[in-house]
Protein backbone atom coordinates (compact mmCIF):
# COMPACT_ATOMS: atom_id res chain seq x y z
CA UNK A 1 0.00 0.00 0.00
CA UNK A 2 1.30 3.07 -1.25
CA UNK A 3 1.45 6.56 1.06
CA UNK A 4 -1.75 7.91 -1.39
CA UNK A 5 -3.67 4.81 -1.24
CA UNK A 6 -3.29 5.29 2.69
CA UNK A 7 -3.74 8.56 2.88
CA UNK A 8 -7.34 8.16 1.07
CA UNK A 9 -7.52 4.73 3.36
CA UNK A 10 -7.61 7.41 5.86
CA UNK A 11 -10.01 9.44 4.58
CA UNK A 12 -12.50 7.08 3.84
CA UNK A 13 -12.38 5.15 8.07
CA UNK A 14 -12.36 8.73 9.30
CA UNK A 15 -15.87 9.39 7.56
CA UNK A 16 -17.05 5.52 8.34
CA UNK A 17 -15.49 5.91 12.04
CA UNK A 18 -17.87 9.55 12.59
CA UNK A 19 -21.02 8.24 10.18
CA UNK A 20 -22.49 6.57 13.65
CA UNK A 21 -21.90 9.19 16.16
CA UNK A 22 -19.31 7.17 18.28
CA UNK A 23 -15.68 6.31 17.55
CA UNK A 24 -14.77 2.48 18.85
CA UNK A 25 -12.27 1.48 20.29
CA UNK A 26 -10.88 -0.66 17.09
CA UNK A 27 -11.55 2.64 14.70
CA UNK A 28 -9.65 4.69 17.26
CA UNK A 29 -6.71 2.32 16.70
CA UNK A 30 -7.15 1.77 13.27
CA UNK A 31 -7.53 6.08 12.59
CA UNK A 32 -4.19 6.30 14.99
CA UNK A 33 -2.26 3.93 13.29
CA UNK A 34 -2.84 4.71 9.80
CA UNK A 35 -2.57 8.57 10.25
CA UNK A 36 0.98 7.53 11.92
CA UNK A 37 1.74 5.18 8.62
CA UNK A 38 0.29 8.14 6.41
CA UNK A 39 2.81 10.93 8.33
CA UNK A 40 0.04 12.88 9.64
CA UNK A 41 -0.11 14.11 13.10
CA UNK A 42 -2.27 13.23 15.93
CA UNK A 43 -3.55 17.22 15.87
CA UNK A 44 -4.32 17.05 12.15
CA UNK A 45 -5.96 13.62 12.93
CA UNK A 46 -7.86 14.95 15.47
CA UNK A 47 -9.02 18.13 13.10
CA UNK A 48 -9.95 15.60 10.79
CA UNK A 49 -12.12 13.97 12.73
CA UNK A 50 -13.50 17.04 14.75
CA UNK A 51 -14.40 18.43 11.09
CA UNK A 52 -16.14 15.13 9.50
CA UNK A 53 -18.58 15.13 13.34
CA UNK A 54 -19.65 18.62 12.85
CA UNK A 55 -19.30 19.12 9.24
CA UNK A 56 -21.92 16.28 7.15
CA UNK A 57 -20.56 18.02 3.89
CA UNK A 58 -16.77 17.27 4.93
CA UNK A 59 -17.87 13.79 6.01
CA UNK A 60 -19.21 13.53 2.78
CA UNK A 61 -16.57 15.01 0.91
CA UNK A 62 -13.84 12.84 2.60
CA UNK A 63 -16.04 9.69 1.77
CA UNK A 64 -16.07 10.81 -1.82
CA UNK A 65 -12.74 11.17 -1.99
CA UNK A 66 -11.81 8.06 -1.26
CA UNK A 67 -14.35 6.54 -2.83
CA UNK A 68 -12.63 7.24 -6.23
CA UNK A 69 -12.16 3.71 -6.92
CA UNK A 70 -14.70 1.92 -4.63
CA UNK A 71 -13.26 -1.35 -4.86
CA UNK A 72 -9.76 -0.65 -4.05
CA UNK A 73 -11.15 1.21 -0.90
CA UNK A 74 -13.03 -1.94 0.44
CA UNK A 75 -9.98 -4.12 -0.57
CA UNK A 76 -7.53 -1.72 1.50
CA UNK A 77 -10.63 -1.27 4.40
CA UNK A 78 -10.48 -5.32 4.28
CA UNK A 79 -6.85 -5.68 4.69
CA UNK A 80 -6.99 -2.78 7.83
CA UNK A 81 -9.01 -4.98 9.09
CA UNK A 82 -7.16 -8.55 8.91
CA UNK A 83 -3.93 -6.53 9.63
CA UNK A 84 -3.93 -7.94 13.30
CA UNK A 85 -4.22 -11.47 11.92
CA UNK A 86 -7.75 -11.81 11.79
CA UNK A 87 -11.25 -10.23 10.75
CA UNK A 88 -13.50 -9.88 13.59
CA UNK A 89 -17.26 -10.57 13.16
CA UNK A 90 -17.91 -6.14 14.21
CA UNK A 91 -15.24 -5.73 11.25
CA UNK A 92 -16.63 -7.52 8.68
CA UNK A 93 -20.18 -6.04 9.07
CA UNK A 94 -18.36 -2.93 9.23
CA UNK A 95 -16.60 -4.26 5.99
CA UNK A 96 -20.21 -5.00 4.46
CA UNK A 97 -21.83 -1.72 5.23
CA UNK A 98 -18.93 -0.07 3.40
CA UNK A 99 -19.41 -2.09 0.24
CA UNK A 100 -23.00 -1.01 0.60
CA UNK A 101 -21.80 2.88 0.91
CA UNK A 102 -19.39 2.43 -1.54
CA UNK A 103 -21.90 0.74 -4.00
CA UNK A 104 -19.86 -1.93 -4.36
CA UNK A 105 -21.95 -4.90 -5.90
CA UNK A 106 -22.72 -7.67 -3.50
CA UNK A 107 -21.58 -10.71 -6.48
CA UNK A 108 -18.14 -8.77 -6.33
CA UNK A 109 -17.21 -8.91 -2.43
CA UNK A 110 -16.29 -12.18 -2.06
CA UNK A 111 -13.08 -11.75 -4.46
CA UNK A 112 -12.34 -8.30 -2.87
CA UNK A 113 -12.28 -9.32 0.35
CA UNK A 114 -10.23 -12.35 -0.67
CA UNK A 115 -7.76 -9.61 -2.09
CA UNK A 116 -7.63 -7.63 1.07
CA UNK A 117 -6.95 -10.72 3.39
CA UNK A 118 -4.19 -11.73 1.02
CA UNK A 119 -2.49 -8.00 1.19
CA UNK A 120 -2.61 -7.78 4.76
CA UNK A 121 -1.46 -11.55 5.30
CA UNK A 122 1.93 -10.50 2.79
CA UNK A 123 2.52 -7.13 4.91
CA UNK A 124 2.16 -9.14 8.11
CA UNK A 125 4.68 -11.87 6.60
CA UNK A 126 7.30 -8.88 5.57
CA UNK A 127 7.47 -6.76 9.11
CA UNK A 128 7.71 -7.68 12.30
CA UNK A 129 5.13 -6.50 14.50
CA UNK A 130 5.38 -3.19 16.37
CA UNK A 131 2.78 -3.46 18.94
CA UNK A 132 0.67 -5.66 20.10
CA UNK A 133 -3.26 -5.25 18.19
CA UNK A 134 -5.69 -3.32 19.59
CA UNK A 135 -2.72 -1.87 21.56
CA UNK A 136 -3.52 2.15 22.38
CA UNK A 137 -2.46 4.53 24.44
CA UNK A 138 -4.46 7.40 26.40
CA UNK A 139 -2.43 9.73 23.80
CA UNK A 140 -4.19 7.45 21.25
CA UNK A 141 -7.32 7.97 22.16
CA UNK A 142 -7.50 11.38 23.20
CA UNK A 143 -6.36 12.60 20.25
CA UNK A 144 -9.54 10.68 18.01
CA UNK A 145 -11.83 11.04 20.81
CA UNK A 146 -11.65 15.70 20.99
CA UNK A 147 -15.18 16.88 19.50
Amino acid sequence: MNKREEAGLLRAVVALAVADGAISRSERGVLANLAQRVGISRRTLTTMVGRARRDPAARDELFRRAASDPALTLEMLVAVAQIDGSIHVEERRLLEIMMEKLDVPFSQFDEIYQRGVERADALRRRRPPAQKPNEETAADRAAVDKP
